[in-house]
């Protein structure tokens, strides 16, 4: 649905009354809904449903482990976190929530700060080094992740 592209353009709470909706006209939804469902929740701030739905997809991935894993930090759940966290490292040991947020087109500055701060807490890799993106000129970078880049040595 057109909910799923509107957390990045900042329009989190339209999206989740859409997703709402959604689920109302369609209640035996797709299984690919559930990724669409927990994405929207989350950026919408609504951690315990985003965890709900992303936890119905079947053959999850790197990405589906990130978002259960700072949704559970977001409210707290550290173990939880730590849990998710170390399943997104086996199945990408090399994920960084910045370039993830990057690659997806970039996201407004308070939503992109949640996701790394909640990347953080989880225990993940939150920022991407300097060498990760000094000839990447389409790499979008995260504020906090300037300014964790520029405490660095080197």
């Amino acid at each position: 649905t057109i909910a799923w592209s509107l957390p990045s353009l900042g329009q989190s709470d339209h999206a989740v009354k859409l997703a709402e909706r959604a689920l109302v006209l369609n209640p035996h939804y797709p299984d690919w809904y559930n990724q669409g469902l927990s994405y929207v929740y989350f950026f919408g701030g609504h951690y315990s449903k985003s965890i709900e739905y992303r936890l119905l997809v079947k053959q999850p991935s790197a990405i589906d482990y990130a978002y259960l894993a700072i949704a559970y930090a977001q409210l707290g759940q550290i173990e939880e976190a730590a849990e998710a966290a170390d399943d997104v490292r086996q199945s990408s040991p090399s994920w960084i929530a910045e370039a993830y947020l990057s690659e997806s087109g970039g996201y407004q500055n308070r939503k992109a700060e949640r996701f790394i701060e909640g990347a953080r807490r989880a225990g993940l890799n939150a920022c991407a080094p300097a060498r990760a993106i000094v000839n990447d000129p389409s790499f979008i970078p995260v504020k906090s992740c300037n300014a964790w880049r520029a405490k660095l040595p080197g």
